[in-house]
């Protein structure tokens, strides 16, 4: 099993429009094959910090939901979005 996480920090004026887009491809990466579990979870004592959480049964499985076109229009978006320029705490165990 592989666990990715990653920390994001989103602007106030963002979080309906993230939490949307989020519902999808959750929803979408749920029905793809080897996904164990996808959340996104906000910090309750850091408004507008949010931590994605997935497990994958396996790292090629994991990689094909990464470099599909649902996910990379969602990482464009997510990068408009984002307060910081970056992903911070993007971390893959197994």
């Amino acid at each position: 099993m592989f666990i990715l996480t990653c920390d994001i920090q989103i602007s106030d004026q963002y979080k309906e429009e993230l939490l949307r887009l989020s519902r999808a491809l959750i929803a979408r990466a749920k029905e793809s094959y080897g996904c164990l579990s996808f959340q996104l979870l906000e910090y309750q004592e850091y408004p507008g910090n949010y931590m994605f959480l997935e497990r994958w049964s396996s790292r090629r499985d994991l990689h094909a939901c990464i470099e599909s076109d649902e996910c990379r229009v969602f990482m464009q978006r997510l990068s408009e979005m984002m307060s910081s320029d970056k992903i911070s705490n993007c971390i893959l165990s197994s």
